[in-house]
């Protein structure tokens, strides 16, 4: 009895120890990380999916800051060429440019042949136009449309690049460097059009037939003045159909990424990432969807940046969601590294998508949740381990049967631009977001999608220059719009 006695005894002391050791496991495993700074302002609005996926976010060591600006979606237009007047202070007007682009009357185009910044400088122009030599071939008689001319890519480059940019440059400020042109044959719809550039190249689709399905993708290097071929729908044989590809540059690896995905001959959906080294001219990888099932989302709209040795992007899993709507399904944010090319999660099942990426190591993403009437813009800097929501939009419902309208995102280390892709361009909410002055400004019509590496972008001086045929009344620059001029106004955040 008296051993029975001393084994009860000992077993209560070493059962005590245990419990006290399984509370502490768990009090730490529930303890936040003290490097951890969540900042987070509740109100009305604050979402439920900001409390139900701090956490993961959290674990990865990320801050979560959450005071957002809240920006109204401007309601419908109330009578013709109504306009809302920009907030851009005049102290970021840097300059402005006057680009004769022919009368309207003239152009076989509409609106507007002018395109804006390339090679991510203000000193490169690219342009679209009509190539006045072509004949086009006789069009179809059953057919009601008839067959196009073709269109071709001007390459221009500022004259006096040592110079300071003057307050306002013309096209006699630029010469004409490369005609960008490539179709190779006749059909009902020739034309060049623009997939991405860099400082140094230049990358276009040449198609002729229409429809994108017969096309050529073709780059320019602007240091050795040189066009390559990079592929063609004929080297995609097991392919039953493709269209042109979504496509973006990586530029601090010189790497073309194209999205190829379709359904094969064999009846099979497939999708694979073909890395294309543009200084080599040549495939560096091509990169396998693991499953069916599953498949990245890297290419979304806006840039592509490399961020240390890695390029991030969402994997989707339908068949673990619970919903069929691919626009809510939750999906883990993952990187491929660039140099293994191995993927690896980095948080897993979320509702975020990552629209934008940044040269200095940003990412923007937006959440989408089914009846949730906001774009939340959220900025993830990977190197500080910080996410913030800078603003909040409000969405016009949608009509039945339609989505939410997907929002574009770009990025510069000075802020980022914000268009909530409405159909009508007057209800679109074009925001510029300034990081120093943190503070949205509304910009009316952004002219062209691109920064220049400083940060700088480009403004309608008169948004009514827009319309095409200019309004009926008077407003000043009109007389330039008739006359064949479109003027545009630099903007350098300060």
């Amino acid at each position: 009895m008296d051993r029975v006695n001393v084994k009860g005894k000992l077993l209560i002391p070493i059962l005590v120890l245990v419990l006290i050791l399984l509370s502490s496991s768990c009090k730490m495993s529930s303890q936040v990380n003290p490097a951890i700074h969540n900042q987070i302002v509740e109100n009305s609005i604050t979402p439920q999916y900001l409390k139900d996926f701090i956490s993961a976010f959290n674990e990865k060591g990320i801050s979560i800051q959450y005071n957002p600006k809240i920006v109204k979606t401007f309601p419908p237009p109330d009578k013709p060429y109504s306009i809302i007047k920009n907030e851009i202070p005049d102290a970021w007007v840097e300059s402005e440019i006057k680009w004769y682009v022919g009368k309207e009357k003239e152009n076989e185009m509409s609106p507007i042949l002018f395109m804006g910044f390339c090679c991510s400088s203000y000193n490169y122009i690219l342009e679209s136009d009509i190539d006045k030599d072509y004949k086009p071939s006789p069009s179809n008689p059953q057919s009601q449309f008839p067959n196009l001319k073709k269109t071709i890519l001007k390459l221009y480059r500022r004259k006096n690049l040592n110079e300071v940019f003057p307050k306002k440059v013309t096209n006699g400020d630029y010469e004409l460097i490369k005609v960008l042109d490539r179709v190779g044959e006749k059909g009902p719809s020739p034309k060049n059009v623009p997939l991405a550039d860099s400082e140094q190249f230049i990358v276009w689709s040449a198609s002729a037939d229409g429809m994108s399905q017969n096309w050529e993708i073709w780059a320019y290097d602007i240091v050795k003045d040189k066009m390559f071929l990079v592929c063609s729908c004929k080297d995609f044989k097991d392919f039953e159909s493709l269209d042109v590809p979504p496509c973006s540059i990586i530029p601090e690896r010189n790497l073309l990424l194209l999205d190829i995905k379709g359904a094969g001959k064999d009846g099979v959906y497939k999708h694979k990432f073909i890395f294309y080294d543009l200084l080599n001219e040549g495939i560096l990888k091509e990169v396998e969807d693991k499953e069916n099932e599953e498949s990245y989302l890297f290419y979304r709209w806006s840039s592509l940046h490399a961020i240390g040795d890695y390029i991030y992007g969402e994997r989707f899993k339908p068949h673990e969601n619970s919903t069929s709507n691919f626009a809510y399904m939750l999906s883990d944010v993952v990187r491929l590294n660039l140099r293994t090319w191995k993927e690896e999660v980095v948080i897993s099942n979320t509702p975020f998508r990552i629209i934008s990426s940044s040269p200095d190591g940003k990412l923007g993403l937006v959440p989408y949740q089914k009846n949730y009437l906001y774009h939340d813009i959220w900025i993830w800097d990977i190197q500080k381990s910080t996410m913030t929501c800078y603003m909040k939009v409000e969405l016009h419902a949608p009509e039945y049967g339609e989505e939410v309208p997907p929002p574009f995102i770009r990025i510069s280390p000075k802020g980022f631009f914000y268009v909530n892709g409405s159909s009508e361009g007057n209800e679109s909410r074009n925001t510029f977001y300034s990081f120093k002055e943190d503070r949205p400004f509304y910009t009316g019509s952004w002219y062209s999608s691109c920064f220049d590496k400083e940060g700088r972008f480009l403004l309608w001086k008169s948004p009514y220059d827009m319309f095409s045929p200019p309004p009926p009344f008077e407003y000043p620059g009109k007389e330039d719009r008739l006359n064949g001029y479109i003027t545009l106004l630099i903007v350098n955040p300060k």
